[in-house]
């Protein structure tokens, strides 16, 4: 089941977070704007006390048109079963360098914090630890971000992530 994962994992990579559909008509690899590389799966830790908390870690590569001036998370929300379980608020911790603004051939690496407080009871999960690889599979990230100027002359472009697989997991503190 892990391969399925990895699998879209190497798709989202792929994504593009601004502006790629400028590409060369000869089918060529260049592209304009930003792209978004997942550096691993969203990691989402469920504890039985603390509750629940997320991260998400990729790179912002620019890869040509206008400076990237702004990155912002519109909107992000936990799913479990494919139904939309909690909004959570994600953002670059304050310990982390924050996003200043991105020019061409620059790169940065963000992570992306956020917490909610359910806890394993809330959410139905962990109750074994033989059955976390199954309770991995029933839990996902939707994401929604926005870069701005867009690369292709609009004011900006959402990029929309409805199902992100996340590595879970389930931590006992009690």
């Amino acid at each position: 089941m892990r391969f399925s994962k990895l699998a879209l994992l190497g798709f989202v990579i792929s994504l593009p977070l601004l502006g790629c559909s400028d590409l060369m008509d000869d089918g060529g690899a260049a592209h304009a704007g930003v792209m978004a590389k997942m550096l691993q799966m969203p990691e989402v830790t469920i504890d039985d006390e603390f509750g629940t908390d997320v991260r998400v870690s990729f790179d912002l590569v620019h890869y040509g048109g206008p400076d990237a001036e702004t990155f912002e998370v519109v909107s992000a929300s936990l799913r479990l079963d494919d139904q939309h379980y909690a909004d959570i608020e994600l953002a670059i911790p304050e310990d982390h360098p924050q996003f200043t603004g991105l020019a061409d051939g620059e790169e940065l690496h963000v992570q992306l914090r956020g917490s909610i407080p359910d806890n394993h009871d809330d959410w139905g999960l962990c109750a074994d630890p033989q059955s976390e690889d199954q309770d991995e599979l029933r839990v996902a990230l939707a994401l929604v971000m926005r870069v701005t100027p867009a690369a292709n002359g609009g004011e900006h472009e959402l990029f929309e992530y409805e199902a992100l697989a996340v590595e879970l997991h389930c931590s006992h503190t009690g």
